[in-house]
């Protein structure tokens, strides 16, 4: 029978703040937010700070209708307290990170006792995949810790006596979870393996039964805690009669729901799509042990384990329940990762400990070494595959390439006796370069700062500026007042409207201008009136004033709706 080990020494924790904290809170405050999701979920934070609309996520004046709001409101409050956007953009991400590993930790603890904890955590937190969400401000890092806190709740109430209140934890994690985005139910999952092992005599000294009560009182928690989003968000949707949020909440709760994983409208991929290209690059490098993890997780299964089992089918439904829906992105199976490696974690010590594994992991850390420093070498000398955009006049970055490569190299070389030394050696070193050099020295050329400099040169601070085929970061970092057309509008009708919105303009007005990409042609404006403002993700982008504008314009009625906020330098 399982006996909970409560008691972590103080050492233990100290030393998990100083790791977890370093890898994961490292460059805060030094980037700006980057395409696609990042300037998305900023704008919408800040909006949600100056209007004080909490309720109702929106960007640039127009409603965002895409993802429930948790995520965004985590971001609104750190910015609430900071006053920072460039340092609570990132920062939720990176906390969430923190707390799945610190769950991961505790749980296999109380399993596998504080070594197989340890190697766990070291295995999770420089898993590529998961490092990089916990320092991306996606919403993915966020509902993967709910997730794993649901099934650490599931797991707590299933394996150990006398633990049913867990089950309660697990279901407010759930509902706060589905309030991040919809897959925040997935910890259901483990109840499969669970049932199953129910009706096992072998493993009932391994897991314990909750009663139908019990049960109920979770379930009517989970429902509870939606309801304190969703019985305000309806009512004033009621309330307001208005059409734009009546849209909000049919969009919110069907169509990026149900809708979006029964008939996905983009992101379209075959089915085998994540075990062939997204694992075996994502889950670095868990995936290179599978091949010593394959016998003791099938020793596991035939003497029904129901600490491995459960976490193992866990993962592999999860994976399946994603890999049904036709819309797939590689972020989606992040909540898989860290019940993988506690299905892992009683067998990482043995399996860290062979040679094959030893050597695997030596050879691997050197290559990707290696070619780091040749891609950087064949930049330096003008050549070589990586994007111009990025290299073409940025001599720092190929030295953050080479010089990073050379010093992930000299770690590995240092730490080659053991496994777990050299893929952590390898991956402090490469994360902290990242975080601290490398991602700032390609800041510029991910965001518009360069288009909002011209723009100031030619432009007086009054002005107000139309974006036609509009993305968050152009209203993110834009200094002047900005009107778009709706982000779902079509690019004709953008023009037609931004000629309309520019025709309506009077000499005591602010000056209006449009800001449009060059792949976008119309009779509506005069190109040779306009100014060239810089290239920007990929577009080359134009400042139209009111003297490009042609006299005449085919209009379409009715014209889309005219949105305005009023912008600000970035901070």
């Amino acid at each position: 029978m399982l006996a909970p080990k409560t008691h972590i020494p103080q050492c233990d924790w100290l030393w998990l703040a100083v790791l977890l904290g370093t890898v994961l809170l490292a460059g805060i405050g030094l980037r700006d937010p980057w395409p696609a999701d990042e300037p998305r979920f900023a704008q919408v934070a800040r909006e949600m700070v100056e209007t004080g609309q909490w309720l109702f996520p929106m960007r640039g004046g127009e409603l965002y209708p895409d993802k429930p709001p948790v995520f965004m409101w985590m971001i609104a409050c750190v910015f609430l307290i900071s006053g920072s956007l460039k340092i609570a953009f990132l920062l939720p991400s990176a906390l969430s990170g923190i707390v799945t590993a610190l769950a991961v930790f505790d749980l296999t603890r109380r399993l596998h006792g504080r070594q197989a904890a340890w190697l766990a955590v070291f295995t999770l937190l420089f898993t590529f995949q998961f490092i990089l969400q916990a320092k991306t401000a996606q919403i993915d890092a966020t509902v993967c810790m709910w997730i794993t806190l649901g099934c650490y709740g599931v797991l707590r109430a299933t394996l150990f006596p006398g633990q049913h209140r867990w089950w309660y934890a697990a279901c407010v994690f759930m509902a706060l979870g589905i309030m991040t985005k919809g897959v925040g139910f997935l910890p259901l999952l483990l109840l499969v393996p669970y049932s199953f092992l129910l009706r096992s005599q072998s493993a009932t000294h391994d897991i314990y039964r909750l009663t139908a009560g019990q049960w109920l009182i979770g379930v009517m928690l989970l429902l509870a805690t939606l309801a304190m989003w969703l019985l305000p968000m309806i009512w004033t949707v009621h309330a307001s009669g208005n059409s734009a949020f009546v849209a909000y909440r049919d969009n919110i709760l069907l169509n990026q729901t149900v809708t979006r994983y029964a008939n996905a409208w983009h992101h379209i991929k075959p089915f085998w799509y994540y075990v062939t290209h997204v694992v075996p690059w994502a889950w670095l490098p868990v995936i290179l042990l599978f091949p010593w993890l394959a016998g003791f997780w099938k020793d596991a299964f035939k003497l029904r384990r129901a600490s491995v089992v459960m976490p193992l089918v866990f993962t592999v439904l999860t994976v399946l329940f994603f890999s049904i829906s036709s819309g797939k992105r590689g972020v989606y199976i992040l909540p898989a990762l860290p019940m993988l490696v506690i299905a892992a974690a009683p067998f990482l010590q043995s399996v860290y400990a062979r040679t094959g594994v030893r050597r695997l992991l030596l050879l691997f850390t050197l290559l990707i070494s290696s070619v780091m420093i040749v891609l950087g070498g064949l930049a330096l000398a003008g050549n070589g595959p990586l994007p111009a955009l990025y290299i073409k006049h940025d001599v720092e970055l190929t030295w953050w390439l080479i010089v990073t490569g050379a010093a992930c190299a000299m770690a590995v070389l240092l730490t080659r006796r053991h496994s777990v030394a050299i893929w952590s050696a390898f991956s402090i070193v490469l994360w902290l370069s990242y975080s601290l050099w490398g991602a700032p020295s390609i800041n510029v050329a991910r965001t518009p700062h360069n288009i909002f400099e011209v723009a100031q040169r030619h432009l007086p601070g009054n002005a107000e500026v139309a974006v036609i085929d509009t993305k968050e970061q152009f209203i993110l970092f834009n200094p002047f007042t900005v009107v778009h057309f709706g982000y779902h509008t079509p690019l004709s009708l953008q023009v037609q409207a931004a000629w309309q919105w520019q025709s309506e303009g009077t000499s005591g007005d602010a000056p209006r201008w449009i800001l449009m990409p060059d792949s976008i042609t119309s009779s509506c404006l005069d190109t040779d009136d306009a100014i060239e403002a810089g290239k920007a993700h990929r577009e080359r982008w134009l400042l139209f004033p009111p003297s490009a504008r042609r006299p005449v314009c085919e209009l379409t009625s009715p014209l889309p709706q005219t949105f305005r906020y009023q912008g600000q330098p970035f901070d």
